[in-house]
């Protein structure tokens, strides 16, 4: 064109341009056929798996998500195969809705190439058996857990039930793809890669209907395997990402994730009993003797269950253990691979420190370096260390262990009251945020523990923010002893309602306690508050009963209908925030139901729940059914309105339909035998109440009202079988718990008899249990014909002459605290029993008038123990005194104490409000020769005095059946510290 340029090329720079393009063409053509070829070649000639489960070693592994789950059958078998062959069979038992069964196989790390294909051949009693593959992502890590990133790519299901069938994975990278798209919305990680990605298991996968389910695997074939850059892997498994290094237990915060998932540890101590008796509890982690017992550990897991163990002992130089760099222990290695945690016991270290009472600053140096060996030994598992310690919460949460917090209360003189605040001050030392537990006392040698005391504790412990609980027993779950299968039924039914609540208390954080409403009267109007005919009937039945009880009921005001609305005193509710919602756990803490429960039920109960999504829907969850509760929204919240409360409610304030949903099909997975056990736990009680109530009969002691109550209680006990025999599981539950309660109102009728004439309930250690009464009225009998005769055998006891007392051995000791005085002393100024002035014994502890009160004190500033005073088996032994709290630091929850060897520290006597003298009587039986030993000591900041101390031997005691005649020995007196003389008042 004139007067510009031609910018088109010309005819022979067109055929050039074309010439290069079409060899540029050419050579990448060569190049992605030189690559295909080499693929190719590499994949001709990589390896094949190909397993036809001939050999009689088992090589796979079953894991399930319940611990309601048995495995039953995993081996292989020699025949039944595919072609008649050998083949691989599982059983599996599952008892709820959800839960999921899986079947890993471990196969050579193969990178995931186009030509990789996986197949197996099964067959199954029913469809939806899934194939899938577990994909390492070795330059990933989980944000979840921590380790490297790890998925499932499903395939094909079993589409045939009854019959071979031969899944076949294959397509395996653009499964992947579609995978990552998840996984990069699922973790917020739009970045996330797959480079490297190798598949190191074979999976097969369900979730079965409740019942039995089996299926068949024959000929596994993998391939071509082509392996991943030996770097590769080896980065992987630094981050356990193979699966055989990493502990399944991860604790995140105040956390515990087993496997993944939030986990509430239920601990039950192992004594030998059956698996079916420990499944039978519902706990999921046992507390196993040996590490080292691998066929224990190995049954443990085969029937869904982990154990807790004690770690191996460590090496210790000129007997102090040894820092890690002195001497080591060694590696552990696979024998312990199904302990989930370890569990120090420091009185261990204690007795190398020559401290057997308590922890000593060489006893926790001891345990700071069996802790630091530890943790150098278990580098492979990186196990959760538990450490039972009283009084170093803050130290132990510090050092990364989790701390197992507790304190008993049955048949104690310390209220439920009391322990929830000792619970909540002790959790409170530890580190904020940290993951503590709580022993729950189930057993016990000196009392017969009820079955709701043992719910009471793990509420109580629940309501204090512990995140585990461990039920202590004295001898095996399925021994022949009182109350023995109610207790093991109440520990089934207490653990099915916290698996039921597990993913709420194991992600939740208190909110704070609310106070509880009772008898506010609901709308009769209301459609929302309407009862079934089962609660109708209960609740008519119940309040006959209840005005028949009100001469020895507890509280008898709140049995009937109240004239107004009132703060309830005997019930408080808990609220929690979780991440499936809110959780409102509504608990009894009636007075003395530390020693016998009473009714523990009430009528029109309500909370305000503060705050709240206006979309919730209020669900009260109990093991046998999922109900609605009426709510109403007012200033501040929402009010939940209970018709009838007995012992505890749970309640779940939720939008999400679909959790409610999920939350319906496990109850009704658990209904049926959650209904079973309520059933026989009311007969087993029915039958045992009636027993002690003809022996109370017998020695004189009857109840005017026991005939009624029993056959109400037996008439309830009718209709709860009536209704499971009809299939209404809920309706049975209900009225097994209504013969309970009517039980425990006869109970706690012939308790408070007994304990009417007691300055304390710890008097006589007999009268701190229901079951023992037969034997404390006997006890009472003997006292009574022994008359004025008695042998006092207590030397200065009268704290007049503080030479005779130093000869007798009396001692004192004082913790060592900088800026506080500690006494022990005798103090002049003292009025005696008759008003003349005398001498008493004084313990004091008090801070310099410079210095702030120290935020945490040893349980006892000052200790004074007595001399030893022999007695033999048999003897009625009375001790006597009196007793003055002068004042105690605020928040103080044992104040004074007294203790004697023949009680033991459950029957303490406690002294907590400031006051003037008191006088006490304690009744005890020596069930052996023994020596008596008093100690006197007080709690934190405070001042203490006890006077007129004296332990008398009555005569015309019970003597031991064929009692053979002893000789007195003499023993040598060790001088102890002398007491301090004072005089004058101060």
């Amino acid at each position: 064109m004139a007067g510009g340029k031609d910018s088109s090329p010309l005819p022979e720079q067109q055929e050039s341009w074309t010439g290069c393009r079409w060899s540029r063409c050419r050579c990448a053509r060569a190049a992605i056929v030189v690559w295909s070829l080499a693929v190719a070649g590499v994949a001709a000639s990589a390896e094949r798996l190909d397993d036809s489960f001939e050999s009689r070693e088992v090589s796979s592994r079953i894991t399930v998500s319940s611990s309601t789950a048995e495995v039953t059958r995993h081996r292989r078998e020699s025949q039944g195969g595919v072609d008649g062959s050998g083949c691989e069979r599982v059983i599996v038992r599952t008892r709820r809705l959800g839960t999921s069964v899986t079947w890993e196989q471990s196969i050579p790390a193969s990178r995931v190439i186009d030509e990789l294909a996986i197949s197996v051949s099964t067959r199954s009693r029913s469809r939806g058996l899934q194939l899938a593959v577990r994909v390492v992502f070795p330059h990933q890590v989980d944000p979840r857990t921590g380790r490297v990133l790890t998925d499932l790519v499903p395939g094909p299901r079993v589409t045939q039930a009854g019959q071979w069938q031969t899944l076949t994975l294959e397509g395996i990278p653009g499964r992947l793809r579609e995978r990552l798209v998840l996984l990069r919305a699922r973790l917020n990680r739009p970045g996330l890669k797959g480079r490297d990605a190798y598949i190191d298991r074979v999976v097969l996968r369900a979730e079965p209907d409740p019942g039995t389910t089996e299926w068949l695997v024959d000929d596994l074939r993998v391939g071509p395997i082509v392996a991943p850059r030996e770097e590769v892997v080896d980065a992987a498994d630094e981050r356990g990402g193979n699966g055989r290094s990493g502990a399944p237990a991860e604790v995140r915060l105040d956390r515990l994730h087993v496997e993944g998932r939030p986990f509430l540890p239920r601990v039950i101590v192992y004594r030998g009993e059956p698996l079916e008796v420990l499944r039978a509890s519902g706990a999921n982690l046992v507390q196993v003797p040996d590490y080292r017992d691998r066929g224990l550990l190995e049954r443990l897991r085969a029937a869904g269950l982990w154990a807790m163990a004690a770690p191996p002992r460590p090496p210790t130089v000129g007997g102090v253990v040894a820092d890690p760099g002195t001497a080591a222990l060694v590696p552990i290695a696979t024998e312990a691979d199904g302990v989930l945690c370890w569990y120090l016991d420091p009185r261990a270290t204690a007795a190398q420190s020559n401290e057997p009472r308590r922890i000593g600053r060489l006893g926790w140096n001891s345990l700071t370096r069996w802790v630091n060996q530890l943790r150098i030994a278990d580098r492979r598992m990186k196990r959760p260390i538990v450490a039972d310690v009283e009084g170093l919460e803050h130290v132990i949460s510090r050092q990364r262990l989790l701390p197992l917090i507790s304190r008993e209360v049955i048949g104690t003189g310390l209220s439920l009251k009391l322990h929830q605040e000792w619970l909540d001050e002790r959790r409170d030392r530890a580190r904020p945020g940290s993951l503590a537990w709580s022993w729950i006392r189930a057993g016990s040698e000196s009392v017969v523990v009820e079955p709701e005391q043992i719910e009471l504790q793990v509420r109580s412990a629940l309501a204090a923010g512990f995140r585990g609980v461990g039920y202590r027993t004295t001898q095996r779950l399925d021994a022949d002893r009182p109350a023995a299968g109610e207790c093991l039924l109440m520990l089934g039914l207490v653990n099915l309602e916290l698996e039921l609540l597990e993913s709420f208390l194991a992600t939740s954080t208190r909110v704070g306690r609310l106070p509880v409403t009772v008898g506010r009267r609901i709308d009769p109007n209301d459609p929302s508050a309407g009862t079934t005919g089962a609660n109708e009937s209960l609740d008519v039945s119940n309040d006959r009963i209840r005005r028949r009880r009100r001469v020895v009921a507890t509280n008898p005001l709140e049995m009937g209908q109240a004239e107004g609305p009132r703060v309830s005193r005997t019930v408080e509710s808990v609220l929690f925030r979780t991440d499936y919602g809110r959780l409102l756990m509504i608990n009894w803490v009636g007075e003395n139901v530390q020693f016998v429960p009473d009714q523990m039920a009430l009528a029109n109960v309500s909370v305000v729940v503060p705050g709240g999504d206006e979309t919730a829907t209020a669900w009260e969850v109990t093991t046998t059914g999922l109900r609605s509760i009426a709510t109403r929204r007012v200033a501040g919240g929402v009010v939940l309105e209970l018709s009838r409360f007995d012992r505890r409610s749970n309640i779940i304030l939720t939008s999400d339909p679909a959790l409610v949903s999920q939350l319906r099909r496990q109850v009704a997975a658990t209904s049926g035998r959650a209904a079973r056990m309520a059933l026989q736990l009311a007969q087993a009680r029915f039958d045992r109440v009636r027993n002690i109530d003809r022996r109370l009969v017998e020695l004189g002691h009857p109840q005017p009202d026991a005939s009624r109550l029993l056959t109400r209680a037996a008439s309830y006990l009718s209709q709860a079988a009536a209704a499971l025999d009809q299939g209404g599981a809920n309706t049975s539950r209900l009225y097994s718990d209504a013969t309970l309660q009517t039980l425990r109102i006869l109970q706690r009728a012939h308790w408070e008899q007994a304990i009417r004439e007691s300055a304390s309930p710890v008097a006589s250690t007999l009268s701190r249990c229901f079951q023992t009464l037969p034997e404390h009225w006997e006890l009472v009998a003997a006292v009574r014909s022994a008359g004025a005769a008695s042998d006092p055998r207590l030397v200065g006891g009268d704290f007049e002459n503080l030479e005779e007392m130093v000869r007798a051995g009396w001692s004192s000791r004082r913790a060592a605290i900088a800026g506080m005085t500690m006494v022990a002393e005798v103090y002049r100024g003292s009025r005696g029993r008759n008003g003349e002035a005398g001498s008493c014994l004084r313990l004091s502890a008090q801070t310099d008038l410079r210095t702030a009160v120290p935020t945490r004190l040893p349980r006892h500033t000052v200790i004074v123990d007595s001399p030893l005073v022999p007695v033999q088996a048999g003897d009625l032994v009375r001790i006597s005194g009196r007793i003055r709290l002068v004042s105690a630091r605020p928040g103080s929850l044992d104040g004074g104490v007294l203790e004697d060897t023949l009680g033991g520290p459950d029957a303490q006597l406690h002294c907590r409000r400031p006051g003037g003298w008191r006088r006490f009587e304690l009744l005890r039986k020596a069930q052996r020769d023994a020596d008596v030993q008093l100690r006197i000591a007080l709690e934190g900041m405070g001042e203490l005095r006890v006077d007129d101390l004296q332990i008398e031997v009555l005569s015309n005691g019970l003597a031991a059946p064929d009692r053979l005649p002893t000789v007195e020995s003499e023993t040598g007196t060790v001088r102890p510290a002398a007491l301090r003389n004072s005089r004058g008042d101060r």
